[in-house]
């Protein structure tokens, strides 16, 4: 079907090379068009959350989302950093400084 292709020719370039050993590189091709993303990304707080915290993305949209979150983040360290508070920014969600070490 037209859409089936059409969703082919969307994904192409999310291909991964991956190396076994010495041997050339496989390509293994995503068999999903689709991928879970966080509605409050877990850098944010969002990954104790339950499934309602959780959206379907297809593969060039959540690519643009994480884009997005990354430039964000980006833009705040670059702010703290200007204002010389790099030490004052709280941790991420998860790191091992949240956790105790």
């Amino acid at each position: 079907p037209e859409a089936v292709q059409a969703a082919r020719e969307l994904a192409a370039g999310f291909e991964r090379a991956v190396m076994i050993g010495a041997r050339r590189p496989w390509i293994v091709v995503r068999r999903c068009f689709w991928e879970a993303d966080h509605v409050v990304p877990v850098v944010e707080g969002g990954g104790g959350c339950g499934l309602d915290n959780l959206r379907t993305l297809c593969i060039p949209c959540h690519r643009g989302a994480t884009t997005a979150l990354a430039a964000r983040r980006a833009a705040v360290r670059r702010a703290h950093a200007a204002k010389g508070a790099l030490d004052a920014l709280p941790p991420a969600a998860g790191c091992a400084a949240v956790a105790g070490g």
